[in-house]
This record gives structure tokens, C-alpha cells and sequence, in this order.
């Protein structure tokens, strides 16, 4: 019975970091170091050390890793669906110093650039797929 409830607890706060990561990504975060480890764990009310294992031990991942993944995510819908902004306002948007350092991370973790995966995903997707048949009269 008390497992389940410290497990309960250690969830809800690894959840308040996760939103607490989203709402801040702007935040300089270099691959998920400069929003301060000491900040992440003062946020869920452990030790960083704590912290980090509780994090990896739930989530299965490093919070380094997952910080990063998450702006990856964010990266893509911005490039795909977000035309009004270009690579380096979406590179500040995300935290990361400019858009070479931004294309650098990207395409790390894709294998393409900003600039091409915008180009791919805009000849790929017809402008109606957004479009619901309701609309389309």
C-alpha cells in the first residue's frame, strides 16, 4: 500500500516537471542542461541525484533526453505548420541559440535539415488534408 503511494506521489511530481518543462522550452536549455538540473529537481522537491533517477526510472529516458526530445516534437510542428515563422524565430522559440545550432540538433536527430524537412513535409501534404469535408462546400 505505501509503495503505491509513494509511486503516486514520485508521478505527480515528475508530471509537474514535464509541464513545467513545456510551459519554459523557450528557456536556454543546451541539450537539457541549461535549464538548470537544480531548477528541474527544486521544481519536483527532490535532490538533483534523486531527481534524475526517479525521472529516467518513470519515463525511461534522461531528463537530458527528453528535454530534447520534446523540442524536437515542437521543432517539427513549428516547421510544418507554423509557415509564418522562420528557422531562426523558431530556433530562439525553442530555446537554442541560433539556427545554425538549431539545424545542427535537428538534424542529429532526424538526419535532415530544418530547411529540407519544411520543403519535404510542404510537398507532401496536400493544403485540403486540413481541411475537414464539412469545409470543403
Amino acid at each position: 500500500m505505501q509503495d503505491k503511494k509513494c509511486r503516486e506521489e514520485y508521478l505527480r511530481r515528475i508530471h509537474k516537471v514535464q509541464d513545467y518543462i513545456e510551459k519554459n522550452m523557450g528557456h536556454s536549455m543546451s541539450q537539457g542542461h541549461g535549464m538548470a538540473l537544480d531548477e528541474l529537481a527544486g521544481e519536483a522537491g527532490f535532490s538533483k541525484y534523486h531527481f534524475s533517477r526517479i525521472f529516467q526510472g518513470i519515463l525511461q529516458e534522461s531528463v537530458a533526453h527528453y528535454v530534447n526530445r520534446i523540442r524536437m516534437e515542437n521543432a517539427q510542428f513549428l516547421l510544418a505548420h507554423r509557415l509564418d515563422k522562420n528557422i531562426t524565430d523558431i530556433a530562439y522559440e525553442l530555446g537554442l541559440s541560433d539556427s545554425a545550432a538549431f539545424s545542427r540538433v535537428f538534424k542529429n536527430y532526424y538526419g535532415i535539415s530544418p530547411r529540407e524537412y519544411r520543403q519535404e513535409y510542404s510537398k507532401n501534404c496536400k493544403d485540403s488534408f486540413l481541411l475537414s469535408a464539412y469545409n470543403m462546400d
